[in-house]
């Protein structure tokens, strides 16, 4: 019974540091760091064309890629820890490069550092929405405030968009602070 149980958690692992490997190639390609998955990489045998066997060959080297960089004791097998590790490092990278292209973008007198004008003009900038607007369409009777009743509606709207996710409770459905 150990036994099943120990090769089920390498399975196991060994598909979700899988799926990591795809995951990963897929934030890369929209991030544009991507640089280990180029078409070339998937054809194999150079025909250009792309298999399903190649493709299943790739994610496999790939994963068994990421697992061995993950087992930092190189004894084949995973400890909490070793994922833990493994998941930060991969953040921090990312989280690196992100804010690399922030300052590249942000950073407008190109000092190397952000001045709350800066971050707001970058705000401003990046803005998908319009808080005017938004506050319009929530003031249901246009006196230029909002009631508990027009409050309470537009959250009731936005659940309903939202598929009911959520509840009112914050991101993810958490307590807000």
């Amino acid at each position: 019974m150990e036994t099943k149980t120990h090769t089920a958690r390498i399975a196991l692992l060994a598909g979700l540091i899988g799926l990591g490997a795809v995951a990963a190639v897929s934030v890369q390609a929209r991030e544009g760091t991507q640089d280990t998955a180029s078409f070339a990489e998937f054809d194999l045998d150079g025909n250009g064309e792309v298999t399903q066997a190649e493709m299943d060959e790739v994610r496999a080297i790939k994963a068994a890629e990421r697992f061995a960089a993950a087992d930092a004791d190189g004894n084949g097998e995973l400890t909490s820890e070793e994922m833990l590790a493994a998941a930060q490092a991969r953040m921090g990278e990312r989280m690196e490069r992100r804010i690399a292209r922030q300052f590249e973008r942000l950073d407008a007198d190109e000092s190397g550092a952000l001045s709350a004008e800066e971050l707001e003009a970058g705000r401003e900038k990046g803005r998908r929405f319009d808080p005017a607007r938004i506050f319009e369409r929530m003031d249901a009777n246009d006196d230029g405030v909002l009631d508990a009743e027009e409050f309470a509606s537009a959250q009731e709207r936005m659940e309903e968009r939202r598929g009911g996710k959520g509840e009112g409770k914050g991101r993810k459905g958490g307590q807000r602070d």
